[in-house]
């Protein structure tokens, strides 16, 4: 036994150095100076306090249950900002409303370059084939169809029958990031702005808001925008509405076709340049709160959830004393600079990519592998096959309609059934489907036809069994 002014020394090679630092740091886990100070009543060895920090810094017990008091990671990336008009969209649902004649919900579709808005009262529950009777009937009908939208991850649009119309008609899908709505700021702006308005406008008679809504529209759409320096109706028309309180007729000039054309022209290049100069602004103003954190394919993380998504984890505790981080997790794919795909637990109910900022580095050498994932599709666990409905042959390929579990009917799709079979080889497919007319609807006419041999057999076998007796 060595010591050292009074404490006991413990060399650099003892295997002892390990156990008492766990010893003391695991009475509380408390800090770096705490368990340095603990530790220096009683104990010496060199680099201590190098020691310590790293001991302190790769506890995977700190990493899980404490909280961070840093910036949040992630700079801001900014979406692409459209090329004109309408050709870019962004939807997101206000519900909670008083119901008012069936309706209780609005459809907000915001057009990302010119911030104008329709606001599309809707009956709730909605499913995806209401939403795009809506859309179709109120969005297409007036500018067409978009190139791109972009939505939160809300079970209408992660279903196959939204995806699967919205690739028939050549619309791109972008979803945000599970639990960071911010990536999608602008319909949650709009939803913030509609019930203020709405808000203002009903006073203490609520259940008037639906006959409030049109107004609400002409009054958002008409409001100046300091991102566009102008009003979403100018850059849509080029002018400013008629007045609605009084309108004073006077003289008029017709310009050019060519010089309207190219005034116009000249006029949504300059809103773009604005919102250019808007969305520079906005992104110095986030980044000075938030750091850069980079993360590479086999990093291990934790991930921090709001209290609810944490449910959605296998065998996720509640309350106060839940931890505060969840995994860990391996980083499998780099999506950009502030999101990555990271690989989940069979059980998970959570969408694979994450923002880094519900995510923290895990420190040291990381535990067991996790289970591996199971199939992914679009992004997410593969749908289950619930029941085989019916089959067809399409171009000389058979095919069977597949029911899936969790969507509605009009989700179902048509697949080629050997490539079926090979993906889902537990499912029973014969088992589902059953005998209609005398023949077997899964196999169709090759069934049909050994049927018929099968009974063309059986009655000679009868005929000659019968003309035995008989001799």
């Amino acid at each position: 036994m060595v010591q050292y002014a009074g404490r006991l020394y413990i060399p650099p090679a003892s295997p002892l150095r390990q156990e008492i630092l766990a010893a003391i740091h695991e009475e509380g886990h408390e800090g770096v100076q705490r368990t340095l100070h603990r530790l220096r009543r009683d104990f010496h060895f060199p680099n201590m306090k190098q020691v310590v920090q790293d001991f302190v810094r790769d506890c995977a017990t700190c990493q899980r249950y404490k909280s961070e008091h840093l910036h949040p990671a992630g700079l801001l990336l900014p979406l692409p900002i459209p090329q004109g008009v309408w050709t870019d969209v962004a939807l997101d649902f206000v519900e909670a409303l008083p119901r008012i004649r069936g309706k209780s919900v609005i459809l907000t579709v915001v057009d990302r370059f010119s911030k104008y808005c329709h606001f599309i009262p809707l009956a709730h529950p909605y499913s995806a084939e209401s939403v795009a009777q809506a859309f179709f009937a109120e969005i297409v009908r007036l500018h067409g169809v978009p190139q791109s939208m972009v939505s939160d991850r809300d079970p209408v649009f992660t279903l196959t029958f939204w995806r699967e119309l919205m690739r028939l008609v050549g619309t791109k899908l972008h979803m945000t990031i599970a639990y960071h709505p911010q990536s999608d700021g602008q319909s949650e702006a709009a939803n913030r702005v509609i019930i203020m308005y709405l808000r203002c406008l009903t006073g203490d008679r609520p259940r008037q808001w639906l006959q409030w809504l049109p107004w609400v529209e002409y009054v958002f759409n008409t409001a100046y925008q300091t991102s566009l320096r102008d009003t979403p109706f100018r850059v849509i028309y080029g002018r400013d509405p008629p007045s609605i309180r009084s309108y004073e007729p006077g003289d008029t000039r017709v310009p050019a076709v060519a010089k309207t054309m190219k005034e116009r022209q000249e006029f949504l290049a300059d809103v773009r340049f604005r919102l250019e100069q808007a969305q520079a602004v906005q992104k110095r103003h986030y980044d000075k709160s938030h750091c850069d954190v980079a993360y590479q394919v086999g990093d291990w993380v934790l991930l921090r959830l709001h209290h609810r998504a944490a449910a959605s984890l296998p065998q996720a505790s509640s309350g106060k004393l839940k931890p505060r981080f969840f995994g860990l997790y391996r980083v499998t794919e780099i999506i950009n600079n502030v999101a990555v795909r990271l690989a989940m637990p069979p059980r998970t109910r959570l969408h694979d990519v994450f923002h880094v900022g519900l995510l923290k580095k895990f420190q040291g050498t990381p535990p067991e592998f996790p289970p591996p994932l199971p199939p992914l599709h679009h992004s997410a666990v593969a749908p289950e096959p619930e029941r085989a409905v019916k089959t067809r042959i399409a171009r000389g390929v058979r095919q069977v309609l597949v029911q899936w579990k969790g969507q509605s009917a009009a989700s179902a799709t048509w697949e080629d059934i050997e490539p079926f079979v090979a993906k889902y080889p537990a499912f029973q497919l014969e088992d589902e489907l059953r005998l209609e007319e005398g023949r077997d609807v899964m196999w169709g006419r090759t069934y049909t036809r050994r049927r018929q041999a099968r009974d063309v057999s059986r009655e000679a076998e009868r005929a000659a069994h019968a003309a035995a007796e008989s001799g």
